[in-house]
């Protein structure tokens, strides 16, 4: 088989995997964004906890720390599956 052929294959299956790799960056960038926002968040209430340290509610304020911090860690991990879930289509 010619180099020629081969070459055309190969730019046929690249543009046939386009909309895949779009479809997967576009998935990683929400996610990129919910993660940011999921930290802002965990910052506001972390100096809202410490501006208010007589406050007997600083309790909640750990626990909603603790909470947004999962959820930060839960976003890592679907970015991480995303890219788990394509290297096995690929393979």
């Amino acid at each position: 088989m010619s180099a020629w052929v081969k070459t055309g294959d190969f730019a046929r299956r690249a543009i046939a995997m386009r909309p895949a790799y779009l479809a997967i960056s576009g998935r990683i960038r929400r996610e990129l964004g919910e993660l940011a926002q999921v930290m802002e968040r965990t910052e506001r209430i972390w100096q809202q906890g410490f501006s208010s340290r007589e406050n007997s509610e600083d309790d909640y304020y750990v626990d909603a720390v603790a909470l947004n911090l999962h959820g930060f860690y839960a976003g890592i991990e679907r970015l991480l599956e995303i890219n788990h879930c394509r290297r096995d289509r690929s393979n």
